[in-house]
């Protein structure tokens, strides 16, 4: 298959790739302790190091060691040569050796991705290397229940030679284990699948304790920190996970959730400050314009495409990690290298690679903030074909290749994710995992008339899917707003309801939001159960955040008449909606919705017969935000009329008229010039996932910051925040 693969997963790829080198597969150390005592049966007591003439009494003691070839157990010297002892031959006894030995066990479980697992070793052989003695490449048989690797002791004898060398995925290990220690044990434990062999002796004699290790049966990996900051820190660069560093450097994904809870109320105790802050200052201010406030409001905002993200990109404490959102992938589709039927695939039937990559992934999916999944790539490619008697047939160019994921389950429960996923090659890694594949099916259709003869081949790979929660928790898989409800409703029953903890109430909604970022065709009956949903929250201390949320992910398809009531019954009846967040708002609410729906409310509430008495200042402040976005002739006019009719206009109608002169100004050189806006849709969705004003060449920043320049100041005027959180 003719697959082109994403250069940004490269790192990705290397982390995991390196976390299949020597620390996975095998560990070793050295000890220095008050040895043991060490009882063989017809020899006695053993004294360290080992003398020449207790190495003689053990041979004279031991047999020679077999091997297995197939069912087959064969004594050859020219494939092994070394003499072994019986364990029930063997006694030892030590408290110090007891506590080396827990420890060896240890390092076994933290090296080799079994920390969460009980680890226990049952002495298995003494082995005596005498000179010559060697063992060619081989790997050991799982001799007991649950099995998975070996470990040797190698005890003080003096010795030269002998070296254990390790081989696993292609990756090689020598560990010597020459002794010439007087009270110093040197250890070495590797999985029981890894081809070995043991290099000749070449001077004197390695005696030796093996045993077999075995495990509880889990299948995580409790990886190093090294090597599970590595692969987390490419998951996310890969997803655009943001994350927050630590004093000590180290780095932990923005995710909201009850452990967080402290952090984000010290957070939002901030923005409560910052209020405070306005407040007191709008008061206070002789000196601040509308025009001003306006521009410091576009001028936090306009710069940062990303506009959630204002609090971490001023700080140093913060960075974002990614390669480009247009670059983002919805899910990682890593194919795996053995081939599994659908009645048998699952975490514990995984094999070699696959086995190591899955145990790796689920070791860090917490602290990464992944979900796994297991499924079938299913591909069909197509084209040409031609067929010319008595020769072989050709295939001509692939004019179309399909890929999917079918029957994709959790990794750990079995539970159905997905019964289907569409699949691109962004998605796909390792690179080249495809193109050596075979076809599992062939179709090919001979030419007929004047059309030429067309082929399919269908291929069928197994796969580990990858997702990442730390933007969207549950949400992850969601395609449409409906299925954000469904979630949403269960997710917030899971934390006891809506009002039971508002900061887990804000967080889902922030992950929800995001999610829907990525949902095409919205409409405008989506945003209704949605305020809806708003409605319904009674502890409203984070409202104001959430309402800003729905703005910035359905404003494009806000309609006054459908959804002006609910909007205003949040802005004017909640207690969290003070002068200053209404006005916030308000100002969300006219940067993302249509000019024509920003218009709409804002002529609700003019006609209202008893509006708050903020809203006196409000209005010409909102009239200003909207005067500066106009598109079309007819708007400038409806404006017009609007401002010179009302007296709440009476004190900034001057400057709101000029400002709609302006505005008209621009639309007519930009009829004249051919150069128009689309009058529906003033704001574009950007690839930050962002609706971005469009059109003028001036930043817009600059734009208001050259406008405010240019009017005097008016003492009544608020100078606000935005309200990115």
């Amino acid at each position: 298959m003719e697959i082109t693969y994403n250069t940004n997963l490269k790192p990705l790829q290397d982390a995991l790739a390196l976390c299949d080198k020597g620390s996975l597969f095998c560990v070793k150390g050295e000890k220095e302790l008050p040895m043991p005592k060490i009882v063989v049966k017809d020899v006695g007591t053993m004294s360290f190091p080992v003398t020449q003439e207790q190495v003689q009494k053990l041979i004279e003691r031991a047999t020679r060691a077999p091997y297995g070839k197939g069912t087959e157990t064969i004594t050859d010297l020219n494939v092994r040569r070394v003499w072994q002892l019986q364990n029930t031959d063997i006694s030892i006894t030590g408290n110090k050796f007891d506590k080396f030995f827990n420890g060896a066990i240890n390092s076994v479980k933290e090296t080799m991705g079994l920390a969460g697992e009980t680890v226990t070793a049952e002495l298995y052989k003494m082995l005596v290397y005498d000179k010559g003695g060697f063992f060619l490449p081989h790997r050991d048989s799982e001799k007991v229940v649950k099995m998975f690797g070996t470990l040797v002791l190698s005890l003080p004898c003096s010795h030269r030679g002998g070296d254990l060398v390790i081989t696993h995925s292609g990756k090689q290990v020598v560990v010597s284990l020459e002794n010439d220690t007087v009270s110093s044990i040197k250890w070495t434990a590797f999985f029981a699948d890894c081809r070995h062999e043991v290099k000749p002796v070449t001077e004197g004699n390695r005696v030796c304790l093996v045993y077999n290790l075995m495990r509880s049966g889990g299948h995580k990996l409790m990886l190093s920190s090294d090597s599970g900051e590595l692969i987390t820190n490419a998951l996310n660069k890969v997803f655009c996970v943001q994350t927050k560093r630590k004093k000590n450097n180290a780095q932990k994904p923005l995710v909201i959730d009850d452990e967080d809870d402290e952090e984000d109320e010290n957070d939002d105790d901030e923005d409560d400050e910052n209020d405070a802050k306005v407040l007191k200052k709008s008061r206070t201010s002789t000196t601040t314009t509308t025009t001003t406030k306006t521009a410091a409001l576009n001028s936090d905002d306009e710069d940062d495409e990303d506009d959630e993200d204002d609090e971490s990109d001023d700080s140093d404490d913060y960075h974002h990690n990614v390669v480009g959102n247009n670059d983002k992938p919805e899910r990682i589709v890593y194919v795996l290298e053995h081939v599994y039927s659908m009645a048998n695939f699952t975490m514990a039937s995984l094999k070699g690679k696959d086995a190591a990559l899955a145990r790796a992934l689920l070791a860090i999916s917490k602290q990464a903030n992944i979900r796994l999944g297991l499924g079938f790539i299913d591909c069909m490619e197509s084209g040409g074909y031609y067929h010319e008697r008595g020769q072989s047939p050709e295939y001509l160019d692939i004019d179309d290749t399909e890929m999917s994921l079918r029957d994709v389950k959790d990794i750990e429960t079995g539970e159905l994710i997905d019964d289907y996923l569409e699949v691109n090659e962004e998605q796909l890694m390792p690179d080249g995992c495809l193109d050596d594949i075979k076809p599992y099916k062939e179709e090919a259709e001979e030419a007929t008339g004047n059309e030429g003869g067309t082929y399919e081949k269908f291929y069928r790979q197994s796969a580990i899917v990858i997702w990442s929660t730390g933007n969207m928790g549950k949400f992850y898989n969601v395609k449409t707003v409906k299925g954000a409800l469904i979630t949403m409703n269960k997710e917030l029953t899971g934390i006891g309801g809506i009002d039971k903890d508002s900061l887990a109430t804000l967080g889902l909604f922030k992950k929800m939001t995001k999610c829907l970022h990525s949902v095409p065709d919205k409409i405008s009956s989506d945003l209704i159960p949605m305020l809806s949903l708003l409605l319904s929250i009674k502890k409203d201390q984070y409202l104001p955040k959430i309402i800003t949320m729905m703005l910035r992910t359905f404003g494009p398809v806000f309609i006054p008449n459908l959804h002006q009531d609910a909007f205003l019954e949040l802005i004017l009846t909640r207690p969290s909606m003070t002068p200053t967040t209404v006005l916030q708002t308000m100002y969300q609410l006219v940067k993302h919705v249509p000019v024509e729906s920003a218009i709409g409310v804002m002529i609700k509430v003019m006609d209202m017969s008893n509006p708050p008495a903020h809203f006196a200042t409000l209005l010409p402040q909102v009239m200003d935000l909207i005067a500066g976005g106009l598109r079309t002739t007819p708007q400038c006019n409806h404006l017009t009329h609007r401002i010179n009719n009302y007296p709440v206009f009476e004190q900034q109608r001057q400057s709101l008229l000029d400002k709609v002169s302006r505005s008209a100004d621009a639309i007519n050189k930009k009829l004249s010039s051919g150069n128009v806006v689309p009058p529906s849709m003033p704001y574009t969705f950007s690839s930050s996932g962002r609706y971005k004003q469009q059109a003028f060449k001036t930043p817009p920043s600059t734009r208001l910051k050259q406008q405010a320049f240019k009017n005097p100041p008016r003492s009544h005027d608020v100078e606000i925040i935005d309200l990115d959180d």
